[in-house]
């Protein structure tokens, strides 16, 4: 079958009746032609180790003397995968050719779980280039997106208008402000498509091209973006990234085979935008792309880099709710919430349409607080033009507290737990548990209760910081209210195999501080 977007072929063969102790002999051969608008260049980065065992393995690469090919074997990181025997050698023949065979025996199987590092950071890997330095690629790249990068009159005329909305002259210089409205309203205005055929698997379209078709894939988007930043007298460079689902390489030989992805470095401000990513705010990058590798095209000092991890300061949410009792466990909410980084780029893309927005918050909101009919809801930081997305709501719940032969409970007061079950429901693991990305949530519930109503009393105060992060629950009480405040601050990024037992301990912990009841009686006078 071949892929709609790209022009490389799969053959699938399937075995519906294998049994245990079946062995399966697979062969294969490439053979490498010009690549079309990379003549003379080849790159390959092979995953030696998979989720199956391997009773043997060979591989054998052959090439003129002067073909300038480089290969080399790099082992599994940490030594998580092993083998009886892999190795690789390498002989030169009469006739002028070079050989190369990589041997192996006894290959273990990866494990695979929820969330475990990907294979591509346990395995071995065998790197082919004809490419002989970081150099040699940037220098590569730059000269093959340089014709690509087209100026078209309505483009001048744009990033004018752009600049004009803003207050700004030319004379004022490279403005921040500037960057970051013409960079969110590009993502928006060009739609991601990848039409990877032939040599556009490698260079991009022209941004003229891009510009009056608006749609684009990373490459297009990304170029397109820096040939308009260009326009308002501000630097950008394309970076080429291997995301995270694909995995970090150890000291990778040059190639572009190293690479999946394409973004925008602005080097006046340190800063890395992903345009396909429309949600996503200036400076805030998406979790494929957070600690990813990458190299940016830049000729004067081109080295494999790691992009900015994510930051619990950056990501999560800020809220406050206040919730008004009624005796018989009905209530109206009042809530007023800021969401950050990742998060408010997941929000913006569930509430984007404006036609379904209030029923999809709602929806949301019934995750929560099932029952819930929203009233009425505002919203600003919608475009990510603002680092967050701001949200105010009215609600009402016909039965939010549940009620007691003394008066009601409310269940789960401080918020939602699961968070064991959400990252750590394995008992046991195998691997290395990679999290999604730091977040910060800070979470304030005020209780006001029908008249004369008082706890029974206040749940503990509990509080914990460890190597992972930190959490907090912490009650008070004020005439006719309480309130609670629920503070969680995961900073971990990846949790060992060694590590797990306490980690998965240390939610379990938080969950429990988050299922405790808050109790409330009515009045002594009062009969039910």
């Amino acid at each position: 079958s071949a892929g709609f977007y790209y022009d490389l072929q799969e053959l699938a063969v399937v075995f519906d009746d294998l049994q245990v102790g079946d062995i399966v002999t697979i062969q294969q051969r490439l053979d490498s032609g010009p690549q079309p608008g990379l003549e003379g260049t080849y790159g390959l980065l092979h995953t030696v180790h998979e989720t199956l065992p391997k009773r043997r393995l060979l591989v054998s690469i052959s090439a003129p003397v002067d073909q300038g090919l480089h290969v080399a074997l790099r082992p599994a990181p940490g030594g998580q995968a092993s083998a009886e025997s892999l190795a690789l050698g390498e002989e030169v023949t009469e006739e002028g050719r070079r050989h190369w065979r990589l041997r192996g025996a006894g290959l273990d199987a990866l494990t695979l779980e929820p969330d475990s590092v990907v294979i591509e950071e346990r395995s071995a890997a065998l790197h082919v280039t004809t490419h002989s330095s970081w150099t040699e690629v940037v220098r590569e790249y730059a000269d093959l997106v340089k014709a690509s990068r087209v100026v078209t009159p309505a483009m001048r005329s744009w990033v004018e208008a752009r600049r004009a909305e803003l207050g700004l002259k030319a004379e004022d210089g490279p403005s921040v402000a500037l960057a970051r409205d013409m960079a969110v309203s590009l993502a928006r205005r060009i739609r991601y498509v990848g039409l990877e055929f032939g040599e556009h698997s490698y260079r991009p379209y022209g941004t003229d091209q891009v510009w009056s078709r608006r749609f684009g894939d990373c490459k297009d988007q990304s170029n397109l973006l820096v040939t308009m930043l260009s326009l308002a007298g501000i630097e950008g460079r394309i970076a080429l990234v291997r995301t995270r689902p694909h995995g970090r390489v150890v000291d990778p030989l040059p190639s572009f085979a190293v690479f999946d992805h394409a973004i925008v470095y602005v080097p006046q401000w340190d800063l890395y935008f992903d345009p396909t990513s429309p949600y996503h705010g200036w400076g805030d990058l998406p979790v494929v792309d957070q600690g990813a590798q990458a190299i940016v095209i830049d000729l004067e000092a081109p080295s494999v880099v790691r992009l900015p991890p994510g930051d619990s300061e950056r990501n999560g949410v800020r809220g406050g709710y206040i919730v008004t009792l009624a005796s018989d466990g009905s209530a109206h909410l009042t809530g007023d919430a800021e969401f950050l980084g990742t998060l408010a780029a997941d929000y913006r893309a569930r509430l984007t349409d404006e036609t379904s927005r209030a029923e999809r918050l709602e929806e949301l909101l019934n995750g929560r607080y099932p029952g819930l009919e929203l009233v009425s809801n505002e919203m600003s930081g919608l475009e990510a033009r603002s680092p967050k997305l701001t949200l105010r709501f009215k609600a009402r719940v016909s039965s939010l507290a549940v009620p007691t032969q003394r008066g009601l409970e409310v269940r789960r007061p401080a918020g939602l737990d699961g968070f064991s079950s959400r990252w750590a429901a394995l008992a046991r693991r195998v691997t290395a548990l990679r999290l999604p990305t730091p977040a910060r949530h800070e979470l304030r519930f005020r209780y006001v209760l029908p008249s004369g109503w008082t706890p029974a009393r206040l749940p503990p105060e509990i509080q914990e910081e460890s190597a992972f992060g930190s959490y907090s629950v912490r009650w008070s009480q004020e005439a006719g209210s309480v309130s609670v405040e629920n503070q969680f601050d995961l900073k971990a990024k990846t949790v060992t195999v060694a590590d797990y037992g306490a980690f998965r301990a240390f939610l379990e912990r938080y969950d429990a501080a988050l299922r405790v009841s808050l109790t409330l009686q009515r009045p002594q006078s009062v009969t039910p």
